[in-house]
């Protein structure tokens, strides 16, 4: 591994497709025609086929929500904006290990895109 944090997420086995904790919640189960992109990396687009899948469709916004702010939610954010995507990160679907590190990530994320509320975020895709 080459990072303390995915060295931590190999030991424990976290994330691993079919396993416990890696689950997608009743609420968000796939319906027919939806695409799923299993995350492998420390942003959605590395090691997936995500950039692919989302142009191949004609999308041109990206909307983040997650865990963590401060990192998966960063470095997606990132590679977002790479690639091309507007970039909206949804601050109340968001959390950190702490308050600070999700407050920081944020300020962050506003030099990169959008950074809106549940609430707005359907005006904001306007």
């Amino acid at each position: 591994m080459n990072s303390p944090l995915t060295s931590m997420v190999a030991a424990a086995g976290a994330l691993v497709d079919g396993e416990l904790g890696a689950e997608i919640i009743t609420e968000l189960m796939p319906e027919t025609g939806d695409v799923t992109v299993s995350n492998r990396a420390i942003s959605g687009f590395s090691g997936s086929d995500l950039d692919q899948v989302l142009k191949a469709s004609g999308v041109g916004n990206v909307v983040l929500t997650g865990v963590a702010t401060n990192v998966t939610v960063l470095n997606t954010a990132f590679d977002a904006v790479n690639l091309g995507y507007r970039t909206i990160v949804v601050s109340d679907c968001t959390s950190a290990t702490d308050q600070a590190a999700h407050d920081a990530a944020l300020d962050t994320l506003r030099f990169l895109g959008e950074v809106v509320t549940a609430k707005e975020l359907e005006p904001a895709l306007r």
